[in-house]
């Protein structure tokens, strides 16, 4: 919106319009007048504190006026149609001045910046109000008065009064208006508080209450009429006391009044007032006091919150937190067979207490046998009078009443109860007023009784009912939890024995690879207690190398995999165990919790397998050796041959023969094998004399491994060439025909190394093999005897494993046993022993022994007989079986001698052969 500007206009018009002329002194005078007029004008226009504005609506007034002529005579109706009129007339408003309050009003340095900015100070809210003022001017109204929002040259926004008025003498043109502005920004805000503070009074949730210093009543809000059922009118001048129940302690008033006519907060946490109906209903109050302008208090005010459900609430939470402290007492308690009734006699003297009642038993009782037991019955002395004979309701009713409850039974009256009838007799001796049952169901058979008894009628509520409803199914709880871990022990004592007395170890380890269980079995293979390994991660029994391995293996076991994998494992003294472990996965709730692990020992299958390895290795090079020519003629190749053949076995770089010459003053290298990049020994001459090393081969005969070539005394001739040729370790053979050193065999290695007896046997054997073919056919035949007795052994490993019942039958056996004889497992399950025997006399050879074993462990080699009718041979290795059950019978290991029979009989026919 844009007003037109025009400063310090100079117009002069007379009332009848007319110019007159004046001489030159009288105009002086006049002119002189008009200018001290102007002056004492302009000075109170400016040093007025209110915002004054001067403005000319002339041309306004001629619009207006023309639209007058031209027949518009509902101004309202056509500036809202015509809100381009409305813009017009804004633009034909010219601001002749503003007075410096308007300056410091709308943050102004200048008039002339002021007027430049006309924009920024009425904002789009002004067109509405210029549009009343259009319509007072329509009516002819001199005097304007409305309420707007202006903004300050910086953007903030004020809340102003405007009011405008023609000065006297221009109501006709309009050219003069003085207009005044005052910021009522404060007041607008002010009073939007007060309205806004008056509405939450009014909506307060909590009740308020105005009283005068008497207790007086001067207001109240809707709230107090909701809390107390007065209505305004109907408090209105009357005492606050009208709102006293009698049941507060009269100290708190008086530290009420006390402390709020000394100026302070009094604060109430509870109180119990009265409303309008009678009822009662619990409050916190607080009151202030209120002082006047001379600082007199003349006002209290009260604000009173309901806290009536909060109350009950409490009562119902403080009644829940006993309740769970009873309960969490109870589920605490240990529930081992021995103690349940000792147990349930700490329920009923706890339930006494809860209850305070004088009496509370709990019986159990046989549906089948029709046997009831009392097993607690306890009198709480401080809830009943010594006077009193009260006796367990328990003790007298019929068992077929007790028997027949399914749901609580609450007895009022028990001397004039119908179903007490048979026992009222008894009854009417004792003092027993009211009683209160609770059936407990534990099984198909077996079921329980809680009983309250009372000297006094009393009624028993829902939640009492509930609650020991809750105790009730804890007992049951506790009950079959015995009842199962008894049938658990019975179970984990079975599978104990055979734990403790398997073949094979047998481990069970989390998910983080530590050993929580280790049977003795597995901890005699590592050298420790059972207890050591307990805590002990599975990868610290494994070598280094193969921990990635079996790490990568074991989670595959607990994907859900049954996996089987060979490692060797580190015995306590550093050994090596190798083992072949088979795992499946735990289960827990469903879950995976780790892996159960049986271990065989392969330690002997592994060095039998390594010997027969060996074995197989050395066979075949003594084959290749053997095969090769002996005659003079290819006499240097066959040593040459054997020199690669021996390197290679060895894995060494370098292998020599020395021939010793005729003199018998040195030898002479006169074949070898040499890796790339090796120096040629080639007639290289070796002296004998002086030189231990060789004297010892041609004194001793025999085969002289020194793993230190460069430092030990025996080589001392020699170590400037050992070191030359970089030679660490070496192995001399003397070669001998006839008894007669006549060469030497070295097999040099440049890394440090001890040759093992193997290794000097190895060398020997070939040694021998040059001069002695038959040798190496008797070495052959030895060596595939050794070798197939290797293989049968690795074939025919396993061992079964039987349960017998105490008549000799078989209540469990594994797959190893039902192959040993052929069987399917299920097949053997309830055979008896003795018909899997070879022949009844066998039976009474181990009879005696059998009767000894409740003491003694049995250990016996036996023939039973295969599914086939054919004897298998077997080493039977039984201990007694033993639980709480006293069950009898044996756990019985056994081991598969028969291929082991045939092996003996094959060597021993070897022998035989060999001897011949």
């Amino acid at each position: 919106m844009t007003k037109n500007i025009e400063l310090n206009p100079t117009r002069l018009n007379r009332n009848n319009g007319d110019v007159e002329q004046f001489d030159e002194d009288e105009t002086a005078v006049i002119n002189n007048l008009l200018t001290n007029s102007q002056n004492k004008y302009q000075g109170l226009f400016e040093a007025t504190p209110v915002s004054l504005w001067e403005e000319d609506f002339s041309e306004v007034k001629k619009v207006i006026e023309q639209l007058r002529e031209d027949g518009v005579t509902d101004f309202l109706s056509y500036f809202s149609a015509h809100p381009e009129i409305v813009s017009h007339c804004i633009s034909l408003v010219r601001v002749i001045d503003v007075n410096q309050a308007t300056l410091k009003m709308y943050n102004a340095k200048s008039k002339q910046e002021l007027l430049d900015n006309l924009d920024k100070i009425f904002g789009t809210e002004a067109f509405e109000i210029f549009k009343q003022e259009l319509i007072v001017i329509s009516q002819g109204g001199t005097v304007f008065e409305s309420e707007g929002v202006n903004y300050t040259l910086d953007g903030d926004a004020k809340d102003v009064a405007i009011r405008w008025s023609v000065s006297p003498g221009y109501e006709k043109s309009l050219s003069q208006i003085i207009v005044s502005s005052i910021d009522i920004t404060e007041a607008k805000r002010a009073s939007k508080q007060l309205k806004l503070q008056a509405a939450a009074l009014e909506s307060a949730a909590n009740a308020i209450v105005i009283s005068d210093d008497k207790g007086d009543i001067l207001w109240v809000n809707p709230a107090f009429t909701k809390l107390t059922g007065y209505s305004y009118n109907e408090v209105l001048g009357r005492n606050s006391r009208i709102l006293k129940s009698g049941n507060n302690n009269e100290k708190i008033y008086q530290d009420l009044w006390s402390t709020i006519r000394a100026g302070n907060v009094w604060h109430g946490e509870e109180l119990i007032n009265c409303r309008k109906d009678g009822t009662l209903y619990h409050e916190q109050m607080t009151i202030a006091p209120v002082e006047d302008e001379n600082g007199k208090i003349s006002r209290f005010v009260a604000i009173k919150e309901n806290i009536t459900e909060r109350k009950q609430l409490e009562m119902k939470l403080r009644r829940q937190l006993k309740e769970e402290e009873v309960l969490r007492q109870i589920v605490s308690l240990t529930t081992s067979k021995n103690e349940f009734s000792e147990i349930v006699a700490t329920i009923c003297e706890t339930l006494t207490h809860f209850f305070n009642m004088p009496i509370c038993a709990f019986a159990l009782l046989n549906e089948e046998s029709m046997y009831m037991d009392v097993i607690a019955d306890y009198v709480n002395s401080t809830a009943v009078d010594s006077e009193h004979n009260l006796i367990s309701i328990l003790n007298v009713a019929p068992k077929d009443f007790l028997m027949a409850q399914k749901t609580a039974l609450i007895i009022t009256d028990v001397n004039n109860a119908d179903i007490l009838e048979p026992v009222q007799d008894i009854l009417q001796e004792s003092d027993n007023a009211s009683a209160f049952l609770i059936p407990v169901d534990i099984d198909e058979q077996i079921k329980g009784v809680f009983e309250f008894a009372t000297q006094n009628s009393q009624e028993f509520t829902q939640a009492d009912i509930s609650f020991v409803e809750q105790i009730a199914t804890q007992i049951s709880q506790a009950f079959q939890r015995i009842r199962a871990e008894e049938e658990l022990e019975t179970q984990r004592d079975f599978a104990r024995q055979i734990m403790n007395n398997m073949g094979q170890g047998l481990v069970v380890a989390n998910t983080n690879w530590f050993i929580e269980y280790s049977n003795p079995t597995f901890a005699r293979m590592l050298g420790y207690h059972p207890e050591e390994l307990v805590g002990k991660s599975v990868l610290d029994l494994v070598f280094r190398l193969n921990k990635k391995k079996v790490d990568k293996v074991y989670r595959r076991w607990l994907d859900g995999d049954v996996q089987k994998i060979e490692l060797p494992l580190v015995h306590v003294n550093g050994s090596t165990l190798y083992v072949l472990m088979t795992a499946v996965p735990r289960y827990v709730d469903g879950e995976i919790s780790g892996a159960i692990a049986v271990i065989a020992d392969l330690t002997e299958r592994k060095q039998m397998e390594t010997r027969l390895r060996r074995n197989l290795q050395e066979e075949e090079l003594l084959r290749r050796v053997a095969s090769l020519t002996t005659s003079k003629n290819d006499f240097m190749d066959t040593l040459t041959s054997a020199c690669v053949e021996l390197s290679q076995f060895f894995q060494v770089p370098k292998g020599a023969f020395a021939l010793i010459n005729e003199e018998r003053t040195h030898a002479e290298v006169i074949a070898e094998y040499c890796e790339p990049g090796q120096r040629s020994s080639l007639g290289h001459p070796i002296p004998l004399a002086n030189n231990a090393s060789m004297e010892f081969l041609l004194n001793e005969k025999k085969a002289l491994a020194i793993t230190d070539a460069q430092h030990d005394p025996l080589m001392a001739p020699v170590h400037a060439m050992m070191a030359e040729f970089g030679i660490a370790s070496i192995l001399l053979i003397p070669i001998l025909i006839d008894d007669k050193v006549v060469g030497t065999m070295g097999f040099d290695s440049l890394e440090m190394r001890e040759f093992s007896d193997e290794d000097i046997a190895l060398s020997q054997r070939v040694a021998n093999q040059l001069g002695l073919v038959l040798e190496r056919q008797q070495a052959e035949t030895a060596l595939q005897r050794e070798r197939d007795f290797a293989h049968q052994i690795m074939g025919n490993m396993g061992q079964g494993l039987l349960v017998l019942t105490k008549d000799q039958k078989i209540r469990y056996c594994n797959p190893a046993f039902g192959n040993i004889l052929g069987y399917n497992n299920d097949e053997l399950i309830d055979k008896s022993m003795v018909s899997l025997l070879s022949n009844a006399d066998i039976y009474e050879s181990i009879q005696p022994a059998s009767k000894d074993l409740q003491a003694n462990k049995l250990v016996r080699e036996l023939a039973l007989r295969h599914i086939t009718g054919k004897d298998v041979h077997v080493l039977l290795t039984a201990v007694p079986r033993q639980n709480n059950i006293n069950e009898g019978g044996a756990i019985v290991v056994v081991t598969d001698l028969s291929k082991q029979k045939k092996i003996e009989q094959a060597l021993s026919d070897a022998r035989d052969q060999a001897i011949e």
